[in-house]
């Protein structure tokens, strides 16, 4: 059993979100871990996971490769998990996230992207 594509690809940029400013830190590698542990991932999925989360690789090409729009909306929500995962909203989480908006070029993914944040931001933040 394994994740499709899309879904592992959007596991992928979210691991490499946490390498956008060179500093990983403890809490974001322990909630990279905690959400994928019960994952269906193949072997072949974990082991690549893994390898991310000790050298960082290419948000925007995984980010490419998300294809599924609920796997978009997933990874625009995430990205505010990780950003959020200290509880603290600093020039770090700052910079996280500037990053995660220069990633879509579509209008469909710009409204996408703003309404996943917004939705967040609705639940855990205001």
């Amino acid at each position: 059993m394994s994740l499709n594509d899309s879904r592992f690809y959007m596991w992928r940029a979210i691991v490499a979100m946490i390498h956008a400013d060179s500093v990983v830190q403890p809490h974001e590698i322990n909630f990279i871990l905690e959400s994928t542990k019960n994952l269906p991932l193949s072997e072949e999925q974990r082991t690549v996971l893994i390898g991310d989360l000790s050298a960082q690789s290419d948000i925007e090409i995984h980010f490419r490769k998300i294809t599924m729009r609920k796997d978009k909306e997933d990874f625009f929500y995430l990205a505010q998990a990780v950003a959020w995962s200290d509880g603290e909203f600093d020039a770090h989480e700052r910079a996280l996230l500037d990053k995660v908006r220069a990633l879509p070029k579509a209008l469909p993914d710009i409204s996408l992207m703003e309404e996943a944040m917004q939705n967040f931001r609705g639940l855990y933040i205001e």
